[in-house]
């Protein structure tokens, strides 16, 4: 084994499609985290069965994976919390190949209950970047995660390029990238089709550039729900061009609930938002500013409440056309005039942050 590479065949993994190869993949990244400089982890040709795993840091060096074969997601979802592959704690890393990661999704998609009840376990998602900084993830391919697809919190400086992601049209929340809490993040030259957002926007995201991107089926790029948690940190700076949508139910969306439930429970807003030469075919609403819904544990959100105002101020649009298959190319559901006064928050609603990552709490039934 030459210096430096990590070839996870010589820690045991078969590239069978039966073995499970969770603990020798494991090892092979304990190997190669505790190296200084570049590490390289070569995923050769092959099927390869995986639990649950985590690769986490702080590593030593730049941590390089390069997937040739394909990882295939064990179909057992009692061994599953929320994550399949988890990424945390690094400071350098690429992903590239090639490979693709195959969620096998459709084992669990009859098992998603978040559209029915608030009190759902969301499944498990294909890859996650939790407290990564400085990372390249191109030319791989995510395939029926049964979940979010690649799902990005707390992390910054993160480029995601020549991306292929794919699930079928009616697949439950099968976003293609989500990301929260999040800084710097840049999805280009990709292709996303799955049964929800292409791209999903939550709270605290500041500086995202979506670039070439070809989006359809699913629900086109949405920002939100924005407002349903105090404490929420806005969406500040966000970029899109060239983002062509076929067949989509909506171009680009921004989702807002009422500001808040009492003068001291702010939600968050979306500023300061960018969008230039979005051509889309045949999408439902290519443009929709929707307010308008409910809160958590079924709180009515107001129409014309603070946050409709906010949600759009610094949002520009430039260079939109295409064909649309409903009567009405652009929805704004933010009436003018005096803001509605605040309800009470409902009894019983849990504050924002508790157990596990809260973001999954509140994307898994904000629809």
């Amino acid at each position: 084994m030459a210096d430096g590479v990590y070839n996870v065949k010589d820690y045991g993994a078969a590239g069978d499609g039966q073995t499970d190869n969770t603990k020798a993949f494991e090892t092979a990244w304990s190997a190669a985290c505790a190296v200084q400089g570049k590490a390289t982890i070569v995923i050769p040709e092959g099927a390869y069965l995986l639990g649950p795993t985590i690769f986490k840091g702080p590593c030593k060096g730049i941590m390089v994976m390069q997937v040739k074969g394909q990882l295939l997601a064990s179909t057992h979802l009692e061994a599953y919390n929320q994550y399949w592959l988890h990424f945390q704690y690094i400071n350098g890393l690429v992903i590239s190949g090639g490979g693709r990661f195959n969620g096998q999704g459709a084992s669990a998609w009859p098992y998603n209950q978040c559209k029915k009840t608030n009190n759902c376990k969301p499944l498990p998602m294909n890859l996650v970047f939790s407290f990564v900084t400085n990372a390249t993830i191109k030319s791989i391919s995510s395939i029926d995660s049964k979940f979010f697809h690649i799902h990005v919190f707390e992390s910054r400086n993160i480029i995601f390029d020549s991306i292929k992601i794919s699930a079928p049209q009616d697949s439950p929340n099968t976003d293609g990238i989500h990301i929260a809490d999040s800084t710097n993040i840049e999805v280009a030259n990709s292709i996303i089709g799955t049964g929800d957002d292409c791209i999903s926007i939550g709270p605290g995201c500041t500086n995202l550039t979506i670039f070439k991107v070809l989006c359809g089926p699913g629900h086109g790029i949405s920002v939100g729900s924005l407002g349903k948690n105090a404490g929420e940190k806005d969406v500040i700076g966000l970029k899109v061009s060239n983002y062509n949508l076929t067949g989509t139910t909506n171009g680009l969306r921004i989702k807002t609930l009422q500001a808040a439930y009492s003068s001291s429970h702010k939600g968050s807003d979306a500023y300061d938002c960018c969008t230039r030469v979005v051509m889309r075919r045949r999408a439902a609403a290519p443009m929709a500013a929707t307010p308008a819904g409910k809160n958590p544990a079924g709180a009515t959100a107001r129409r014309g409440s603070s946050t409709c105002g906010r949600c759009l101020t610094g949002r520009t649009a430039r260079g939109v056309d295409g064909t649309h298959r409903g009567t009405r190319p652009r929805r704004r559901r933010c009436p003018q005039g005096r803001p509605v006064a605040r309800a009470a928050p409902p009894a019983g609603v849990p504050p924002a942050g508790e157990g596990g990552d809260p973001t999954l709490r509140r994307t898994a039934r904000r629809r």
